[in-house]
């Protein structure tokens, strides 16, 4: 991540409250910093899913063609690395990292509600992610997922 990344996603950020005025508000009540219980999960994962897909492109397109295209991901290990051979799969692996992350967050934080976390993720990556995964985003999603770890092993016990 570079400091033009974070310039970018201030823009970005700008440009989203002057034309949603209910962007700060549904920062308030639905940022998953924010929610307590379970009630508002729908509307706190929709949120930070869209957060995901309208604030990282741009700014991970910037890292990409900046030189940045290593994927790194915590593994027993230590980290495992990856070097991507395009954008397109640069800001996939990327982005699925961050909903994984993510994903696994909320189900720490309601960890009796994991199935209906994983049908609400894959209902919201549907709902925002075409510009990133395709037209059946979920899908390619559950692609880049399967082949992810395996990218990541393989690369890095070659480049040891």
């Amino acid at each position: 991540m570079t400091f033009n990344n974070e310039l970018i996603h201030v823009k970005d950020i700008l440009q989203i409250i002057d034309t949603d005025d209910k962007y700060l508000s549904n920062v308030y009540n639905y940022a998953l910093s924010n929610i307590k219980s379970v009630e508002n999960i729908e509307k706190s994962i929709d949120f930070e899913i869209y957060k995901i897909f309208k604030l990282e492109p741009r700014a991970l397109s910037s890292d990409y063609k900046g030189g940045l295209c290593m994927i790194y991901s915590d593994f027993i290990f230590g980290i495992a690395k990856y070097k991507c051979t395009s954008l397109e799969e640069y800001l996939q692996m990327e982005i699925y990292n961050y909903l994984s992350n993510l994903k696994s967050t909320y189900i720490e934080k309601f960890e009796n509600n994991k199935k209906i976390i994983e049908n609400i993720f894959k209902e919201k990556i549907n709902k925002y992610g075409n510009e990133i995964y395709g037209e059946n985003p979920y899908a390619e999603y559950k692609k880049v997922k399967d082949e992810f770890i395996h990218k990541l092993l393989k690369y890095s016990t070659e480049n040891m």
